[in-house]
């Protein structure tokens, strides 16, 4: 296997490294919305820290239906039932965070999270209780609204996922996908703002394949046009996966070793049904599309989700290297 193609997903150094401009705007702009240092420093490099005792990062999956079928994402798989998150299930997610102390609530999940009918509700009650929420879409909005309707829901960053090397590329990647109308839609985005003075920042992710490599810093110009900030992100295989081609490599299942994973120290994500997992990476390592599973948080909080045998067990064997006490994590490519 070409050195070339493999990547270490857990080094967070060098993912800081090729993101360091956008990142120092990033920080600056969470921390001017009441998130501490230290909260982003332990998402980055958790294992200078003690175990946070609630999750700096709470991810909401608003839905699991997507109007894209991507080439590299599970979604297109459509291997678990489709459905929205719940009035019921989002009080419970807005009980348990009205607890807790500042903490960054990511709108995100295996779907596009605006299909969901009440999304700009649901973000803007979050917004009430939780100084920084963010929101990442694939840009191909669903109704002529939506650009206002993020903006006016008090979200503070909204990240684009765009394919590298242009209309042609995007279009094969992102089946049903449509290049000019996220380039409006970012346009209409940028007018939102503006009309509503919002500081809500719009960061672009260009998903960037080995193929090009000796490009995408040129198209990040590009898009700098769109966006008030663009970071590449590199489209590691997922593993268990069919789709492969043209996509890195992670380096521990060539190597058939673990991660050094920072996932299980400051994230935690709730499913639209209320289901929370060790992670979003067990589904793809156990081969099933139901996870490790913890409990569900209409049996439980999110503190004391985070707070389960299972997330400390797997907390302590990644800081300790006891891999029989991690067995799922083995060739994982980490975060």
């Amino acid at each position: 296997m070409s050195k070339n193609l493999l990547f270490n997903n857990s080094n967070r150094l060098y993912r800081i490294l090729v993101r360091l401009n956008s990142y120092q705007k990033l920080t600056a702009h969470a921390i001017s919305h009441g998130i501490s240092l230290k909260n982003l420093a332990i998402s980055q490099f958790p294992y200078l820290f003690k175990d946070s005792l609630e999750p700096p990062i709470v991810s909401l999956e608003f839905t699991n239906y997507c109007n894209l079928k991507c080439l590299y994402c599970t979604s297109s798989y459509e291997k678990r039932n489709k459905g929205f998150m719940s009035d019921e299930v989002f009080k419970k997610v807005f009980d348990s965070l009205k607890t807790m102390k500042p903490t960054r609530v990511q709108i995100v999940g295996n779907g596009e999270s605006t299909i969901h009918p009440k999304f700009d509700k649901y973000i803007s009650e979050l917004s009430k209780i939780k100084h920084y929420v963010s929101i990442v879409t694939n840009g191909n909005f669903i109704k002529e609204d939506i650009a206002e309707k993020l903006v006016r829901s008090n979200i503070k960053l909204i990240d684009f996922s765009i394919d590298a090397g242009g209309k042609e590329a995007y279009e094969t990647s992102r089946k049903n996908g449509n290049y000019d109308k996220v380039i409006e839609n970012l346009l209409k985005l940028k007018a939102a703002k503006k009309k509503y003075y919002s500081d809500c920042v719009i960061n672009i992710r260009i998903m960037v394949r080995p193929s090009q490599m000796g490009s995408y810093k040129k198209e990040m110009e590009f898009w700098k046009n769109y966006a008030d900030r663009v970071m590449p992100q590199f489209l590691v295989h997922i593993n268990n996966t069919e789709y492969s081609h043209d996509l890195f490599k992670p380096i521990q299942k060539n190597q058939n070793s673990f991660p050094k994973c920072s996932l299980p120290f400051k994230h935690i994500e709730v499913r639209h049904n209320g289901d929370v997992l060790l992670c979003y990476h067990s589904a793809y390592q156990l081969k099933n599309e139901a996870g490790l599973k913890i409990d569900n948080v209409l049996n439980k909080s999110i503190t004391e989700l985070w707070n389960s045998n299972i997330m400390k067990q797997y907390r302590n064997a990644h800081r300790t290297r006891k891999e029989k006490e991690m067995p799922i994590c083995l060739g994982c490519s980490g975060c």
